[in-house]
C-alpha cells in the first residue's frame, strides 16, 4: 500500500524516478507513439523539414531519450540522408533536482539537442512568448496516476493550452478512468486507460492491461463506512473536485 503521488505540490526523488525509468513497456510506447506523429506530419503535403516538440513534466528525460530515438527512427526509414526531419526539443520540469540531471542528459546523451526550461509547465506560454519560443507540433506528457487524472493532469495541461495550435498533438490523446467495487462493498479500486496515439495504449484497467508495465498500480478508494449490496443492486459514484481560493 502506498500513499499515491503528488507531483505538482511535492518534488519526487530520485528512488522514485529510478522505478519509473525501469519500466520496460511505457516508453517503447511513447516511442511508437511520437514516431507515429511525426510520420503524419512528415507525410502531410507541406513535408516539414523541422517540427517543434514540448515534453511537458520530463523528469529525468526518458520521454526526451523517447523522443529523440523515434525522430531516429523516423528518419531510418522513411527519409535519405539529405532529407532528414530534425525535432527541435523544449524540456519543461519544475523539480531543481531533474534538472540538473536534464542539463546533463542534454550535455553527455542529446549532443545539445534540447533547450532545458526550469518552470511549472503552467507558466510556459509567458516563458515562450518572452523568449522568442515556437508553439508546439507535438506535445508529450506523463502526468497520469493511478486513476487517471488524480494527479492534476488536467490542471497542469490546461495551462499550456494558450501555446497550442490547431493542430498540435497531444501524446496521450486521451485517457479513461475507470471503477470497480471491492467485496459488498468497502470501496472501490481505480484503473485508467490512456490512448497515446492512433491505437497505441497503456492501460492498468485488467482487460486491457499493458502486461509487463510496473510504473502504475491500481489505486484503492476506502469507504470511510462499508455497506452491504446484493446481486442487481445500482451504486452510483459521485466525485467533487475542490479548488482553493488561488
Amino acid at each position: 500500500m502506498q500513499v499515491p503521488l503528488q507531483p505538482l505540490a511535492d518534488n519526487l526523488d530520485s528512488s522514485v524516478y529510478n522505478t519509473f525509468e525501469q519500466d520496460p513497456v511505457k516508453y517503447r510506447r511513447y516511442r511508437e507513439a511520437v514516431e507515429c506523429a511525426i510520420r503524419d506530419f512528415g507525410e502531410s503535403a507541406s513535408r516539414p523539414e523541422e517540427l517543434v516538440l514540448y515534453v511537458l513534466g520530463a523528469g529525468r528525460g526518458p520521454l526526451v531519450t523517447c523522443s529523440l530515438e523515434a525522430e531516429r527512427n523516423y528518419n531510418e526509414r522513411f527519409r535519405c540522408k539529405r532529407d532528414r526531419l530534425r525535432l527541435k526539443v523544449f524540456v519543461v520540469e519544475k523539480n531543481s533536482n531533474a534538472i540538473v540531471t536534464l542539463r546533463y542528459m542534454n550535455s553527455k546523451v542529446w549532443r545539445n539537442r534540447c533547450i532545458i526550461i526550469e518552470s511549472d509547465m503552467r507558466n510556459i506560454p509567458i516563458i515562450a512568448m518572452e523568449n522568442g519560443y515556437p508553439q508546439p507540433d507535438i506535445i508529450v506528457s506523463e502526468l497520469l496516476g493511478s486513476f487517471g487524472d488524480n494527479e492534476l493532469s488536467p490542471e497542469c495541461l490546461d495551462g499550456v493550452t494558450a501555446l497550442l495550435k490547431p493542430t498540435t498533438i497531444s501524446i496521450p490523446q486521451s485517457y479513461t478512468s475507470y471503477l470497480e467495487s471491492i467485496l459488498q462493498l468497502m470501496g472501490f479500486a481505480g484503473y485508467f486507460y490512456m490512448d497515446l496515439y492512433k491505437g497505441i495504449s497503456l492501460s492498468i484497467v485488467p482487460s486491457t492491461y499493458s502486461k509487463g508495465m510496473i510504473s502504475w498500480f491500481p489505486a484503492l478508494i476506502p469507504l470511510r463506512e462499508l455497506f452491504r449490496v446484493h446481486n442487481g443492486d445500482k451504486v452510483s459514484y459521485s466525485i467533487t473536485v475542490l479548488q482553493a481560493n488561488n
